[in-house]
Order: structure tokens, then C-alpha cells, then sequence
């Protein structure tokens, strides 16, 4: 695991989180950090030759963010008002 590979992993778990609405300041970075750091220690202890891919790593922390992160639910508005039945004014026929 070279150390680009954890930095590109860092840049774009941080940006997800961004995007998603969090706010990254000090406490949200140290906490993205243990969860990577978590996400490290499942694939094996220390001084592990086993070397796995950025794909497999981002892949193990996005499984993770929910428990890190909670996930707020939006709730998206009606796109129009309700239909409802009426009438314009035209005359009846008959």
C-alpha cells in the first residue's frame, strides 16, 4: 500500500462526504481518518505483506460510512400541487 494510494483514497472519501453535506472540520476529519484506519486493520494487523487495491480499500470504507456518518434523509416536496376535480365555467350541454 503505498502512501498515494491512501491519499487518493482520504481526497475522495473526504469529497463524498463533502458533497453529501457534511461539514469537514476538524472533528469530521479525525473521525474519517479512524474510520480508514478501521477499514486497514479488517484487511490485517501490522507489518502485513498482503497488499490490496485503492479499489478494495474504498470499497471497505464506503461499507463503513454509514456507521460513521449517519445518512440524513431528505424529504423531497410534491412536484405539483395535488389534482383536483373542478370546473372552469363552460355551460352544460343538454
Amino acid at each position: 500500500m503505498t502512501a498515494q494510494t491512501l491519499q487518493r483514497v482520504v481526497v475522495r472519501l473526504s469529497t463524498y462526504l463533502t458533497e453529501s453535506g457534511v461539514t469537514m472540520n476538524r472533528s469530521m476529519s479525525r473521525k474519517l481518518l479512524k474510520m480508514l484506519a478501521d477499514a486497514l486493520a479488517e484487511t490485517g494487523g501490522e507489518g502485513e505483506t498482503d497488499d490490496f487495491s485503492e479499489a478494495q480499500l474504498l470499497a471497505r470504507a464506503m461499507d463503513r460510512l454509514p456507521d460513521y456518518f449517519p445518512v440524513v434523509e431528505e424529504t423531497i416536496p410534491a412536484p405539483a400541487p395535488p389534482l383536483l376535480r373542478g370546473s372552469i365555467g363552460y355551460p352544460a350541454h343538454g
